[in-house]
């Protein structure tokens, strides 16, 4: 865990963390917000979009949102090594433990529920193609 002290490690961790979360939370709702809407507008063109875009999306999304939550996880363990109690001593450790368990369970989601999903769909429409 000494490495998790090195200035220059934090550095890059923190910009990996802060860089992946607005990558994240930004194309989520770009995504959710605007890309559906307009894809559902445009109808059969929208679904051959949506079936060209979505696995290049949930690739990029699953790499965005790892590189994300370990980075979390490795600045999160950079606190704990000094002992467990800041979680609950401290309003900074209850604050990282609320977003730890947030990301985890949005990560778990993504994985477990919508990349299942989207390999469903991929499987589907290579049926309806042929």
């Amino acid at each position: 865990m000494a490495i998790l002290s090195n200035l220059y490690v934090i550095l890059i961790l923190r910009i990996l963390h802060i860089g992946g979360g607005i990558m994240w939370v930004g194309s989520a709702t770009l995504y959710l917000l605007l890309i559906i809407p307009a894809a559902r507008t445009a109808q059969s063109a929208g679904q051959k979009f949506l079936q060209t875009l979505g696995p290049k999306f949930g690739a990029m999304m699953g790499m965005v949102t790892t590189v994300t939550v370990l980075s979390g996880a490795l600045l999160y363990a950079r606190f704990a090594a000094g002992g467990i109690s800041f979680i609950w001593n401290t309003d900074m450790g209850l604050a990282f433990t609320v977003g730890g368990i947030a990301a985890f369970g949005s990560y778990a989601l993504g994985v477990g529920y919508f990349g299942k999903t989207q390999g469903r769909i991929e499987k589907l429409g290579a049926e309806m193609e042929s």
